[in-house]
């Protein structure tokens, strides 16, 4: 089992935990972003780690590159991973207008919360 417990700059520490014969081992492994999917199954949850990552770090090309990846790997986007693109592009209203463009263009409803994110634009 992975889980991803934080973010530190371009590293993130995820906490790998197995189970050996009824032994639980259970380590903190830090890794570079860029690497954390190359090593895990590629899933909404994956993607949408690493695109929070890249968010809160302000870097809204890296979080536009993942997205992209993400749905090139033919994984859909829900609402959580629109809303988390949609924060990477605060700073630029016209970004954050066509990422709801493209959030409606996908039948994903825009909720609460992106309305929220656009609000602060």
């Amino acid at each position: 089992m992975l889980l991803v417990v934080g973010f530190v700059g371009p590293v993130c520490c995820v906490l790998v935990c197995v189970c050996i014969h009824s032994v639980h081992v259970c380590v903190l492994v830090n890794i570079h972003i860029a690497s954390y999917l190359n090593y895990v199954y590629h899933s909404q949850a994956s993607y949408s780690s690493v695109l929070l990552a890249h968010s809160r770090l302000g870097d809204a090309a890296r979080a536009q590159h993942w997205f992209d990846r993400m749905v090139s790997c033919g994984i859909p986007p829900d609402a959580i991973a629109f809303n988390t693109l949609l924060a990477a592009h605060a700073a630029s209203p016209s970004d954050a207008v066509a990422v709801l463009q493209r959030m409606a263009a996908a039948g994903v409803a825009a909720s609460p919360t992106s309305h929220a994110i656009v609000i602060q634009v």
